[in-house]
């Protein structure tokens, strides 16, 4: 179950990268209208600094949602070195998902797309973390006859 949530988190990231390409004009109207609202940890985000992190975030997307591509299916076929990526991708991914639901709250407190699309990928991720963590002997060599 880990591994198809990477892949399908890691089809879903890399597909949003690339569409990401194409909002050079949204992305700039955000930065226009919303840079005065978010705060991480209390500071607030300047323009400059808004509109350089969403500038370089659709080329990481598609790269991080190729690796997690190659890392679910390094999981489905039980290798070790994709549970022990994996699990860090799943760290990472616990990560950025904290951070959307705080910047999905700031936008639109309540209950927004933007938020329920937050806690389904904290949610997901949290869960592959677990399930790579306890799963270690889905990854161990096994020989016929043993």
């Amino acid at each position: 179950m880990a591994g198809l949530l990477l892949v399908l988190f890691g089809l879903v990231i890399a597909v949003a990268g690339a569409f990401g390409f194409t909002q050079g004009n949204e992305l700039g109207r955000f930065v226009r209208d919303y840079a005065d609202r978010i705060a991480v940890f209390g500071q607030r985000i300047d323009r400059e600094m808004l509109r350089a992190f969403l500038s370089a975030m659709p080329s990481v997307l598609v790269v991080t949602g190729l690796v997690q591509l190659l890392v679910g299916a390094g999981v489905l076929a039980h290798k070790g070195w994709a549970r022990w990526l994996g699990a860090l991708l799943s760290i990472l991914g616990v990560l950025v998902g904290v951070f959307a639901v705080s910047a999905a709250l700031a936008l639109a407190p309540g209950t927004s797309v933007p938020m329920l699309i937050s806690i389904v990928l904290l949610l997901g991720y949290a869960f592959v973390l677990l399930a790579l963590l306890a799963g270690g002997s889905h990854f161990r060599a096994r020989y016929p006859g043993r």
